[in-house]
């Protein structure tokens, strides 16, 4: 399979004014699988939840957005969670093979879900160079009331270029880095260094090198192993209370945002309330499908 991102040689500044960083708390994630877990019944309980959702196409000078919304979503208390893609797919491509609904309904949160298209090679220029711009289309284009609450960007692989012209955004709380730690890691660094109330969750499967190296740079960080090897209903609970999160991985680099595990769980990690008599259960893989046509989104003018 063809990796999402080739890695970019990146400067390692031995002169950083730090102090050695101590060993990071190491717990593991993995728990048993639930025998009684039926793959296929799940698929259909996902698709149905998908279903129950209201979702939204948009079309913009910066290419396709999609907006989702739950079931039992409570503005009031709803976080924005924005999903950038990596190279190779679209975002129409990542939305429906990628089973991005269905994942975001498997993780159970009260949250408003917005995925925006990204570069698809290293060629490409960013999308969408403001967050500010992107949440006031879809409130404009939409007519969706904007939560107050958590403001959350999710990067895959190379959509981390987006997320480094987000970083001056004083609305963004939480950065979550899938296998997405290539260029200049000093960005982040300074960014969750910059704020207490900046959060960073952050996935080395690829990326290992970076992020082991990321980390022993930020002494608040909470390690866990083995991430999404094992079913799990979410990450250990020193991990969920943590501010800086490192899942150490090796289920492979696209299965981390195709297999319907590691996503939803990592968006159970978020400081996010459940959705109304949502009972998180472990997570087993969902098996590959043939490509399927997108489920028809609310219509929205092109003006």
């Amino acid at each position: 399979m063809a990796r999402d991102l080739a890695p970019a040689r990146w400067l390692i500044v031995a002169a950083l004014a730090l102090v050695a960083a101590p060993a990071a708390a190491r717990i593991s994630s993995e728990t048993p699988a639930p025998e009684s877990l039926s793959a296929p019944r799940e698929l259909a309980r996902l698709d149905a939840a998908a279903e129950a959702g209201e979702h939204w196409r948009i079309t913009t000078p910066h290419g396709p957005v999609h907006i989702w919304r739950p079931a039992g979503y409570d503005e009031a208390t709803a976080a924005i969670v924005v999903y950038v893609h990596g190279y190779f797919h679209d975002v129409d491509t990542t939305w429906t093979e990628h089973r991005l609904p269905q994942q975001f309904a498997r993780a159970g949160i009260n949250a408003l879900f917005i995925a925006c298209e990204a570069p698809t090679t290293e060629f490409e220029p960013v999308r969408w160079l403001s967050l500010g711009d992107l949440l006031m289309t879809v409130r404009r284009r939409t007519g969706v009331v904007l939560p107050d609450g958590p403001v959350v960007a999710v990067a895959h692989s190379g959509g981390f270029r987006t997320l480094e012209w987000w970083l001056p955004n004083r609305g963004l709380d939480t950065i979550v880095l899938v296998d997405a730690a290539y260029g200049d890691v000093r960005l982040f660094w300074r960014w969750v260094r910059a704020s207490r109330r900046h959060r960073l969750i952050d996935v080395g499967d690829d990326t290992r090198q970076a992020t082991d190296w990321l980390h022993r740079w930020l002494p608040e960080t909470v390690t866990v192993d083995d991430f999404a090897a094992g079913a799990a209903s979410a990450l250990p609970a020193d991990a969920q209370q943590a501010r800086i999160v490192y899942a150490r991985s090796t289920v492979g680099h696209m299965a981390l945002v195709t297999g319907g595990v590691a996503l939803p769980l990592l968006l159970r990690a978020l400081w996010v309330d459940p959705l109304p008599d949502v009972r998180w259960s472990p997570l087993a893989p969902l098996p590959p499908r043939e490509p399927l046509a997108p489920a028809a989104p609310i219509a929205v003018s092109a003006s």
